[in-house]
């Protein structure tokens, strides 16, 4: 029986493990599809796929040993038991079996890896600068000189009322853990403050006056500042 060639199709698990690993699989299989010598193989089991879109595995008999073949290859649809395929065998990992044909495809391109780092870089990029504290954040935490105690007087999400000396103020931030923290900075509207509970808590926006829920007078921590700290 002829070996089985044909058109070119991967499986979509080994287009995401070549795209992931990078060059130094592709590259190792390359190396051995181009200096082992060729057997022939035959087909002594199809296992079906485990999803629709997926493809079967091929399990091959080549010098009395039986390996499942590591990549897809060209018109695995068609294999089947009895059918013959060519390979090449790993020297040092006899069970790591390539048809000579598993690289024709797309999926060890130099462009499919470019591609995957070109989608990905924009992803990596928003969710650097969701987690990046802004500049002006970073840069009231190194140049703050004056320091004043303040009070926790509400907590809210990412925000907290504070009590400094008699004026109310809203923190945009981390918010505090303690009822008694010490603000670092000028305590006026519009100003770029950071607060120390013991850790540093940086700011989202600048420190301003509060509005609405956020300033119930002195009737405490909200129950969320007591849920962060039970010992309150």
């Amino acid at each position: 029986m002829a070996p089985l060639r044909g058109r070119a199709g991967a499986s979509a698990g080994s287009r995401d493990a070549a795209a992931v690993t990078g060059h130094r699989a592709s590259e190792h299989d390359a190396w051995l599809l181009r200096t082992q010598p060729v057997l022939t193989a035959t087909v002594v089991e199809v296992r079906p796929p485990l999803t629709a879109r997926g493809e079967a595995d091929v399990v091959v008999e080549v010098d009395g040993r039986r390996a499942r073949l590591a990549l897809s290859y060209p018109e695995i649809d068609d294999a089947a038991p009895g059918a013959t395929v060519e390979v090449v065998v790993d020297p040092e990992d006899p069970a790591h079996v390539l048809a000579t044909t598993s690289h024709d495809d797309w999926a060890y391109a130099w462009w499919a890896e470019v591609l995957l780092w070109v989608m990905l870089t924009p992803v990596c990029v928003v969710l650097a600068r969701w987690r990046m504290p802004q500049r002006a954040a970073v840069r009231a935490a190194r140049t703050a000189s004056l320091t004043h105690p303040a009070r926790v007087l509400v907590v809210g999400t990412r925000w907290a009322t504070l009590d400094v000396g008699g004026e109310r103020w809203v923190f945009s931030g981390q918010a505090p853990a303690g009822e008694h923290v010490v603000l670092m900075g000028e305590p006026r509207d519009g100003s770029w403050v950071v607060l120390d509970d013991g850790r540093t808590r940086l700011p989202d926006e600048p420190l301003r006056a509060p509005w609405g829920d956020e300033d119930e007078g002195d009737e405490g921590v909200c129950d969320e500042a007591e849920q962060a700290d039970p010992a309150w």
